[in-house]
C-alpha cells in the first residue's frame, strides 16, 4: 500500500538505527520464500477504546512447503509523545504449501496502545496516526497501512480477564472464596471510592457477589476482586479486599 500521507523518508527514518545491525528482530531462514500483499486496516477512522484490525495476504512464492512467522508492528506519526520507532504488537505462524495464499488477522485490542504517561502517573492513550506494518522480521516489513485514533469519551471499560475459586475443588457443604481480576481498558480510572460490583454465576445461577470493592482501576491496571456476599453461607466468599496493581 502506498499513501500520500507518508513519506519514503519517514518509513526510512523507522529502519534508520536497525541500519547498522547484521541480524534483526525476527529474522528466520527458510527453504522457501514469501510474499505479503493486500494489507487492510478495518477501520481507517477508530476512536480510543475502539479494537483495530490488521488483515494481510501471505503467499509461498517458492518451490517447497515452509513455515513463516508473519510479525505485526505498530509506529506513531508524530504526536506529542516520543515513542519507539516500531513496536512488535502481533505474530502468528503459518505454514504454506508452494504457490499457497492465506490471509492472516491481527486484532489491536485498546491494551496495545496503551503508554504510560510519567505526567498523569498512570497509563494513556495517545491519539493521532499510526502506521501498522507486516512482514518476517523487524527490517523486512514491505506492507503497512494508516490508521487515526481520535479522543473519545473518558470512560472506564471494565472486563473481567480471570475467575477463581478457592479451594478449586470444594467438598459438599464447604466455604469457597470467589475471586475476579477486573482489567480497566477504557481511558479513564475508577476513582478510589467508587464501588465495583461483580457477581459470580455457576451454572447459570447466582451464587455469590461482590459490592464493597472500593480501591479503584487505574487506566491500563487491573484489580483482584473478592466476593464478601452470597445467597448461601456456603457460597459465602470472606468479606475482605485484595487491593488493585497496576
Amino acid at each position: 500500500m502506498t499513501s500520500p500521507a507518508i513519506s519514503g523518508t519517514a518509513i526510512a527514518g523507522l529502519n534508520d538505527r536497525e541500519s547498522r545491525l547484521s541480524i534483526f528482530f525476527g529474522f528466520g531462514l527458510s527453504y522457501t520464500t514469501f510474499s505479503y500483499s493486500n494489507l487492510q486496516v478495518t477501520p481507517t477512522d477508530a476512536t480510543i477504546g475502539e479494537s483495530v484490525t490488521v488483515t494481510v495476504d501471505v503467499t509461498n512464492t517458492g518451490s517447497r512447503v515452509g513455515e513463516e512467522v508473519a510479525q505485526l508492528y505498530l509506529s506513531t506519526v508524530g504526536g506529542s509523545v516520543a515513542m519507539p520507532p516500531k513496536q512488535l504488537k502481533g505474530f502468528k505462524r503459518i505454514a504454506l504449501n508452494p504457490a499457497a495464499t492465506t490471509t492472516v488477522t491481527f486484532t489491536l485490542s485498546p491494551d496495545e496502545f496503551y503508554y504510560y504517561n510519567e505526567t498523569k502517573g498512570s497509563f494513556d492513550i495517545q491519539a493521532g496516526q499510526y502506521i501498522a506494518r507486516v512482514g518476517g522480521s523487524s527490517k523486512s516489513l514491505p506492507v503497512f497501512g494508516m490508521f487515526s485514533l481520535t479522543d473519545g469519551t473518558h470512560k472506564p471499560d471494565l472486563l473481567i480477564t480471570n475467575i477463581k475459586m478457592m479451594p478449586p475443588y470444594p467438598q459438599r457443604g464447604e466455604k469457597v472464596v470467589m475471586l475476579a481480576t477486573v482489567k480497566n481498558q477504557g481511558i479513564d480510572p475508577v476513582p478510589a471510592g467508587t464501588p465495583v460490583k461483580v457477581s459470580f454465576t455457576v451454572n447459570g445461577q447466582l451464587v455469590s457477589w461482590s459490592d464493597d470493592y472500593l480501591g479503584g482501576i487505574p487506566v491500563g491496571g487491573m484489580a483482584l476482586v473478592c466476593a464478601n456476599n452470597g445467597p448461601q453461607e456456603t457460597m459465602r466468599g470472606a468479606p475482605i479486599h485484595l487491593g488493585h496493581f497496576p
